[in-house]
Protein backbone atom coordinates (compact mmCIF):
# COMPACT_ATOMS: atom_id res chain seq x y z
CA UNK A 1 0.00 0.00 0.00
CA UNK A 2 1.27 3.67 -0.60
CA UNK A 3 -0.68 5.50 2.04
CA UNK A 4 -3.30 3.96 4.06
CA UNK A 5 -5.77 6.34 4.96
CA UNK A 6 -8.70 4.57 6.52
CA UNK A 7 -8.95 0.50 7.83
CA UNK A 8 -12.30 -0.68 9.12
CA UNK A 9 -12.44 -4.56 10.76
CA UNK A 10 -15.72 -5.63 8.65
CA UNK A 11 -18.48 -8.31 10.84
CA UNK A 12 -17.03 -10.76 8.39
CA UNK A 13 -13.31 -10.30 10.26
CA UNK A 14 -12.34 -8.88 6.18
CA UNK A 15 -10.70 -5.31 6.73
CA UNK A 16 -12.14 -2.63 4.49
CA UNK A 17 -8.67 -0.04 2.94
CA UNK A 18 -8.78 3.12 1.55
CA UNK A 19 -4.92 3.34 0.03
CA UNK A 20 -5.13 6.92 -0.38
CA UNK A 21 -1.71 7.42 -2.81
CA UNK A 22 -2.64 4.36 -4.03
CA UNK A 23 -5.61 5.53 -5.57
CA UNK A 24 -7.77 2.71 -4.46
CA UNK A 25 -9.72 0.83 -1.87
CA UNK A 26 -9.72 -2.67 -0.95
CA UNK A 27 -10.76 -5.54 1.56
CA UNK A 28 -8.50 -7.98 2.43
CA UNK A 29 -9.31 -11.23 4.46
CA UNK A 30 -7.60 -12.95 7.69
CA UNK A 31 -4.96 -13.84 5.86
CA UNK A 32 -4.11 -10.90 4.16
CA UNK A 33 -5.40 -12.15 0.54
CA UNK A 34 -6.88 -9.18 -1.26
CA UNK A 35 -10.68 -10.25 -2.14
CA UNK A 36 -11.80 -7.21 -3.45
CA UNK A 37 -9.97 -3.87 -5.13
CA UNK A 38 -11.56 -0.94 -6.80
CA UNK A 39 -9.22 1.92 -8.36
CA UNK A 40 -10.39 5.37 -7.53
CA UNK A 41 -8.95 8.42 -7.51
CA UNK A 42 -7.06 9.90 -3.79
CA UNK A 43 -10.01 8.08 -1.38
CA UNK A 44 -9.96 9.41 2.01
CA UNK A 45 -12.13 6.78 4.06
CA UNK A 46 -14.25 3.89 2.93
CA UNK A 47 -17.00 1.99 4.51
CA UNK A 48 -19.22 -0.43 4.00
CA UNK A 49 -22.60 0.12 3.55
CA UNK A 50 -25.38 -1.95 5.78
CA UNK A 51 -22.39 -2.16 8.52
CA UNK A 52 -22.94 0.74 10.31
CA UNK A 53 -20.86 3.77 11.23
CA UNK A 54 -16.84 3.00 10.95
CA UNK A 55 -18.26 -0.91 10.35
CA UNK A 56 -19.44 -1.20 14.11
CA UNK A 57 -19.41 -4.80 14.84
CA UNK A 58 -16.41 -5.92 13.48
CA UNK A 59 -13.86 -7.38 15.82
CA UNK A 60 -10.91 -6.27 16.62
CA UNK A 61 -7.44 -7.52 15.57
CA UNK A 62 -6.69 -7.93 19.25
CA UNK A 63 -9.93 -10.29 19.44
CA UNK A 64 -9.33 -12.39 16.04
CA UNK A 65 -5.48 -12.69 17.68
CA UNK A 66 -4.37 -11.04 14.80
CA UNK A 67 -0.28 -11.03 14.59
CA UNK A 68 1.79 -8.05 13.34
CA UNK A 69 3.08 -8.66 10.12
CA UNK A 70 5.32 -6.83 7.89
CA UNK A 71 5.63 -6.82 4.04
CA UNK A 72 7.91 -9.10 2.08
CA UNK A 73 11.32 -6.96 1.40
CA UNK A 74 11.46 -9.45 -1.46
CA UNK A 75 8.46 -8.15 -2.53
CA UNK A 76 9.35 -4.14 -3.17
CA UNK A 77 9.69 -2.66 -6.58
CA UNK A 78 12.52 -1.07 -8.30
CA UNK A 79 10.44 2.21 -7.67
CA UNK A 80 9.94 1.85 -4.03
CA UNK A 81 13.52 1.03 -3.42
CA UNK A 82 14.36 4.48 -4.94
CA UNK A 83 11.50 6.03 -3.39
CA UNK A 84 12.58 4.88 -0.05
CA UNK A 85 16.10 6.64 -0.23
CA UNK A 86 14.24 10.04 0.00
CA UNK A 87 12.86 11.81 3.44
CA UNK A 88 8.84 10.31 3.81
CA UNK A 89 7.96 13.82 4.14
CA UNK A 90 9.64 14.99 1.00
CA UNK A 91 7.53 12.01 -0.73
CA UNK A 92 4.32 12.86 0.61
CA UNK A 93 4.98 16.59 -0.73
CA UNK A 94 5.71 15.10 -3.88
CA UNK A 95 2.67 13.12 -3.98
CA UNK A 96 0.22 16.48 -3.45
CA UNK A 97 1.77 18.19 -6.16
CA UNK A 98 1.73 15.20 -8.61
CA UNK A 99 -1.37 14.43 -10.25
CA UNK A 100 -2.52 11.53 -9.85
CA UNK A 101 -3.16 10.87 -13.50
CA UNK A 102 0.94 11.33 -13.81
CA UNK A 103 2.54 7.87 -13.59
CA UNK A 104 6.24 6.77 -13.43
CA UNK A 105 6.67 6.96 -17.64
CA UNK A 106 4.92 10.58 -17.87
CA UNK A 107 6.92 11.69 -15.31
CA UNK A 108 9.91 11.02 -17.10
CA UNK A 109 9.09 12.10 -20.03
CA UNK A 110 8.46 15.46 -18.34
CA UNK A 111 11.52 15.36 -17.11
CA UNK A 112 13.21 14.50 -20.49
CA UNK A 113 11.22 17.64 -22.02
CA UNK A 114 12.39 19.83 -19.10
CA UNK A 115 15.50 18.78 -19.59
CA UNK A 116 15.85 18.95 -23.46
CA UNK A 117 14.02 22.29 -23.93
CA UNK A 118 16.97 24.45 -22.05
CA UNK A 119 19.50 22.45 -23.92
CA UNK A 120 17.90 22.87 -27.17
CA UNK A 121 17.35 27.29 -26.68
CA UNK A 122 21.43 27.13 -25.13
CA UNK A 123 22.53 24.95 -28.69
CA UNK A 124 20.30 27.64 -30.38
CA UNK A 125 21.48 30.74 -29.10
CA UNK A 126 24.86 29.78 -29.53
CA UNK A 127 24.00 28.75 -33.50
CA UNK A 128 22.76 32.19 -34.10
CA UNK A 129 25.64 33.78 -32.31
CA UNK A 130 28.12 32.15 -34.12
CA UNK A 131 25.94 32.77 -37.24
CA UNK A 132 26.04 36.43 -36.52
CA UNK A 133 29.85 36.49 -35.83
CA UNK A 134 30.30 35.08 -39.58
CA UNK A 135 28.19 37.44 -40.77
CA UNK A 136 29.63 40.35 -39.41
CA UNK A 137 33.09 38.80 -40.70
CA UNK A 138 31.81 39.06 -44.44
CA UNK A 139 30.20 42.21 -44.13
CA UNK A 140 33.23 44.14 -42.18
CA UNK A 141 35.85 42.04 -45.24
CA UNK A 142 33.45 43.52 -48.22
Amino acid sequence: MTWPRDADRLPNGHTLMADSNGDRVLEVDENGTVVWSIDIGFPYEAERLGTGDESTGGPSAAAMNSETRSPDPADRSLFADIVALFPPSLVTAAAYVRPGWVGTTELLAAAGVGLAVPLWVVVELRHRSLSLRTLRGSVDRD
